[in-house]
């Protein structure tokens, strides 16, 4: 696969395309054959990825009201956690534009999904926030026609000390509730 073909996926042109090719250079292929890995981008795109859904659910309203800092924490820790990343990076078939030494051995699920935030980082830093936040929202699994693609499908039992108790929920895929395709928690019980 090129690049190219990649950013017609993605829907962005890179104007730095050395910056494009270093979010998919593994530490393993940079030891190998000098230059930088993605290591520092995926440590940006992190934070890049943490701004955009945040700043999504903050802006969020279910039945007029506002999300709480519970509901927003609880979500934003479903919409950004491996599975879900893992989940991007496989639709857009990211690990094939991997260069690491070694073989499979060294690609596990943590490295695939890192991708996503490599490539993120390289968004924003090659085009700037909105160039970024495009990008997220419309592969990241946060947003359809307004609505979150999974929906809060089940709280468990509460869990921790009785003052900081958490309550776990599960994500479940659109009409499927029974799929769940990510965990999270969260300091109240209610979710909407």
């Amino acid at each position: 696969m090129t690049f190219e073909r990649l950013e017609k996926e993605i829907g962005y042109t890179f104007r730095d395309k050395a910056l494009l090719k270093t979010a998919f250079v593994h530490s393993t292929y940079a030891n190998a054959h000098g230059g930088e890995d993605n290591e520092r981008l995926e440590f940006l795109g992190d934070s890049v990825l943490q701004l955009v859904v945040s700043e999504m659910l903050y802006f969020r309203e279910k039945k007029g009201k506002t999300l709480s800092e519970g509901e927003m924490t609880a979500l934003r820790q479903a919409l950004v956690r491996k599975e879900a990343l893992l989940e991007a990076a496989e639709k857009l078939s990211l690990k094939n534009f991997l260069l690491v030494e070694g073989g499979e051995a060294n690609v596990g699920g943590k490295t695939v999904s890192s991708l996503f935030e490599t490539l993120s980082a390289a968004v924003y830093l090659d085009g700037g926030y909105e160039a970024a936040k495009r990008f997220i929202l419309e592969h990241l699994a946060v947003s359809r026609g307004g609505e979150l693609q999974g929906r809060i499908t089940g709280i468990s039992a509460k869990e921790g000390l009785a003052h900081a108790l958490l309550f776990p929920a599960k994500r479940g895929k659109g009409q499927r509730p029974d799929v769940c395709l990510s965990r999270g928690s969260g300091r109240q019980k209610r979710v909407g």
